[in-house]
């Protein structure tokens, strides 16, 4: 349907000339006092996720330290790892297993259950032209190679083996190689996946995707995964072609990893000089070198406090030297130390060293090092570094700024803290996230990357909410990592008083009171699986059943989102997951994720409509049974991070808000970092400009607000409580000026807030033209001598977005506007998002 109008349009009028063009002008008429639906307050939220080094490396997370254990193999000082390659191949079938995804679960590093994040095994029609491949987003795509077939790298006989494909995915393959496979005899029950680190994950070879169980083999067998050795066939980890590494080593000493023992995680560094003549080496006989993410730069003010601490233990000496020094640099040089500070380390226990450091220069390429300076042995691990209290969101380890634009500067009301990112992972549990950020074990496997501090999880996201007064966050749970019991364990420390084991950890760990925001527990994250309800309900249930015994009054504080996806092609799950609701579907809310382009949004409304008459008539009472936890746009930076997706955003905005059970829209993703010094994002997968989609740009210094963050803050700032609305009528742009045909050309919405009686409009004009606009308003409490403030977001083109050397190149402007007898008239630009304010 084109050109929705939500509003009593009455009619299209003549044209205006307006600078010698005849500009159309349409005719709304708006009955104040005729209201329909409610609004929900938190319209408008955010989807928090760590994607693109939006919250660890150089995000909200204030460390300034990224690899901050030495865990990601990246920064390993090895020069050299030496590894058998191997043969995979697919046994017992002659089927095709097109789409059908090995699901290798119990994993610790590299590996998650969702997307493209794990194995992948696709054997093509009666065993050709398929694929074996391992995908994960911390480093590289790894080893894309035909079964049985032929190919780009595919060695004689039609096997593969595990390397790095090149960007191209036509070169040969590297002899990079991060990951090697243990092979057992064929048929045997197990095989290894080796990081060279020397971790090692034992893995079934039969194929465990959704879809593997519904292709046996001619006999009836499952279908495998073999692992066979080629002995004469060997990789090494070359570092000179190694991804971009985060920590470098200066000096005459041998910087090396050691798992023996150490204070954080797999790894600690081990800084040796022992064996250096230092007569002749002079001052540090080794250095390491951190410049946060992909070596980007620390930015360091001048005179303002920086602190943090680092752990450090003798291993061979009487006494070690060590300084800690804030550097300049130009490229990977040295220059000027901007401030020092020594430590003198004779302890063999791992002790806390606490860093206090003022620069006395600003730089915006400064780097962190930590240096030896005598004939001594030294282990390293969990170093932390940040601004002091001056760049901190109230104390937190969050950076201020940062935190201040997720918040919309004041303007926004719920969060939400799930994904992919979040809860895809064996090793995300509720009790790795609280305490001090050195005693919460690193995160192997995060579907993104394969190493990542859990410095910030979902106690920071709620304790964001809490000094924000938010209305409600959102915080994802593993509904397979976590049981019943550690369950009830959450709500206790969430919800619990002092006197409750959980509630005194909780008051151990800085927080004495009860958390006081709104919860809402979501069971998962894009769930899709057959036995997610057996799951997500027993975890609801054991929350329930303990809050009732330990805290009663907290009932009301909590509520259950429900994240399966897949309801519209397994209704029959669908309704065993509404009939496991235990009698309490007022306090439940289902979750859907959609696709972020304009073009898509009346499909997704549609199937929106057909899910809340289903919970309707199966007795969910929510005033707001659903919500939208994600909006995803993968296209390109035009399209996804442009004036565009603003208009999307608009769009969802007013379609919700017109329907009244929309608890909130949350764009994905909210930002991404910068990943060198020319200010490129990061992207979803590391090192890459992939998936883009934010509503931010991170630098060291500062952040810049693209299109769609401006359009999110124009409506939280319109947001009334109740929708005013008449009738629809269309308007209908030429065909050779609509952006997109069959999209909605002109969407308007109006409502008010009953208290105030403060009317907000919010107009979409997707159109390539001016439209002249004429609104009548009756019933105002005052007519005449009012004021409107609009305020408007456009550009030339739709495609235009925010850059780091183009930060103001689309940003919204306002106009008063005049009203007398409850009529005013506004020209809205072609391609604009506009929000008007009657107060």
């Amino acid at each position: 349907m084109k050109g929705i109008v939500i509003l009593a349009i009455c009619a299209i009028a003549t044209t205006q000339l307006v600078q010698g063009v005849d500009v159309p002008t349409v005719q709304v008429d708006i009955d104040v006092a005729n209201t329909t639906v409610s609004v929900p307050s938190t319209l408008a939220g955010v989807e928090l996720e760590g994607v693109g080094h939006s919250i660890y490396g150089g995000g909200l997370y204030s460390q300034l330290i990224f690899d901050e254990s030495f865990e990601d193999p990246k920064d390993d000082p090895a020069q050299g790892k030496v590894g058998n390659y191997v043969t995979l191949s697919v046994y017992n079938t002659s089927k095709s297993l097109r789409h059908c995804n090995a699901l290798l679960y119990e994993t610790n590093f590299g590996l998650g259950p969702n997307d493209d994040h794990y194995f992948k095994v696709v054997p093509g029609l009666n065993g050709t032209n398929g694929t074996v491949s391992f995908q994960s987003r911390n480093f590289p795509t790894y080893y894309i190679a035909p079964i049985n077939g032929s190919g780009p790298g595919a060695p004689v006989g039609g096997t593969g083996r595990l390397g790095v494909v090149q960007d191209d995915k036509t070169s040969h393959y590297t002899d990079l190689a991060t990951f090697r496979l243990k092979p057992t005899s064929a048929g045997a029950d197990t095989f290894s996946i080796i990081a060279y680190d020397g971790r090692m994950v034992s893995l079934s070879p039969t194929l465990t995707g959704s879809c593997a169980g519904q292709f046996k083999n001619d006999q009836g067998k499952d279908i495998g995964l073999l692992a066979t050795p080629n002995p004469g066939s060997v990789f090494q980890l070359n570092k000179s072609s190694a991804p971009t590494s985060h920590w470098t080593y200066l000096g005459d000493g041998k910087p090396s990893y050691s798992t023996v023992d150490p204070f954080h995680g797999h790894n600690s560094l081990v800084m040796d000089c022992s064996s250096v003549n230092m007569q002749q080496n002079g001052n540090a006989c080794l250095s390491a070198t951190n410049k946060n993410v992909y070596r980007r730069g620390i930015s360091i003010l001048e005179g303002k406090d920086y602190e943090g601490f680092l752990f450090l233990k003798l291993l061979s000496g009487n006494a070690a030297n060590v300084s800690v020094n804030i550097f300049d640099t130009v490229g990977e040089s040295l220059g000027e130390s901007l401030a020092k500070l020594h430590f003198t380390v004779t302890s063999e226990e791992w002790t806390m060293f606490n860093v206090s450091l003022m620069p006395t220069t600003s730089s915006n390429s400064a780097a962190f090092v930590i240096s030896l300076h005598n004939q001594a042995a030294i282990g390293v691990d969990m170093v932390f570094f940040e601004p002091g209290s001056w760049g901190r969101f109230h104390d937190m380890h969050v950076r201020k700024d940062v935190a201040e634009g997720l918040l919309l500067n004041g303007s926004l009301r719920s969060i939400r803290l799930d994904g992919t990112s979040v809860v895809a992972n064996p090793n995300y549990v509720w009790k790795h996230a609280r305490g001090p950020v050195y005693i919460r074990p690193p995160r192997y496997g995060d579907c993104w990357y394969g190493y990542i501090s859990n410095g910030f999880l979902m106690f920071e996201a709620m304790q964001i909410a809490e000094i924000a007064n938010l209305d409600f966050v959102t915080i994802g749970v593993n509904v397979r990592a976590e049981t019943t019991q550690s369950a009830m364990d959450f709500v206790e420390y969430v919800f619990g008083n002092t006197s409750t084991p959980m509630g005194q950890l909780r008051a151990q760990d800085g927080h004495p009171a009860p958390y006081p925001t709104t919860l809402v527990v979501e069971l998962g994250n894009e769930e899709y699986a057959d036995d997610y309800a057996t799951h997500a309900l027993s975890i609801a249930t054991a929350m329930r059943q303990h809050l009732t015994q330990i805290a009663p009054n907290a009932l009301n504080k909590i509520k259950f989102a429900i994240a399966f996806l897949k309801w519209r092609h397994n209704w029959t799950l669908a309704e065993d997951m509404v009939a496991m609701t235990n009698g309490h579907p007022e306090v439940l809310t289902w979750d859907q994720h959609d696709v972020g382009v304009r073009t898509s949004v009346d499909g997704a409304f549609q199937d929106h409509d057909q899910l809340v008459a289903w919970l309707r008539s199966k007795g969910w009472t929510s005033k707001t049974p659903m919500f939208i936890g994600e909006t995803n746009c993968n296209t390109n930076r035009g399209l996804c991070d442009g004036v565009e997706r603003a208009l999307t955003n608009g769009l969802y905005s007013n379609y919700a808000a017109r329907r009244g059970y929309v608890g909130s829209v949350s764009p994905a993703v909210w930002a991404y970092s910068t990943c060198n010094e020319n200010g490129d994002i990061c992207g979803a997968t590391d090192g890459t400009t992939n998936w883009p989609q934010a509503a931010m740009i991170i630098t060291p210094n500062n952040t810049i607000a693209q299109p769609s963050w401006y359009a999110h803050k124009m409506i939280s700032d319109a947001l009334g409580d109740v929708i005013v609305s008449s009738h629809t009528n269309n308007f209908l742009c030429p065909t050779e000026l609509s952006w997109f045909e069959g999209d909605n050309d002109l969407d308007i919405v109006a409502m008010k807030n009953k208290t105030t009686n403060t009317v907000y409009i919010h107009i979409v004009m997707t159109c390539n033209m001016t439209l002249n606009i004429e609104f009548a308003l009756s019933n105002l409490r005052q007519t005449t001598g009012t004021l409107a403030l609009a305020t408007i977001l456009s550009s030339s083109s739709s495609m235009n977005y925010n850059t780091v050397a183009q930060p103001y190149n689309v940003i919204p402007n306002q106009q008063s506007i005049d009203v007398n007898s409850g009529k005013f008239s506004i020209q809205v630009p072609p391609l604009s998002l506009t929000t008007i304010t009657l107060s």
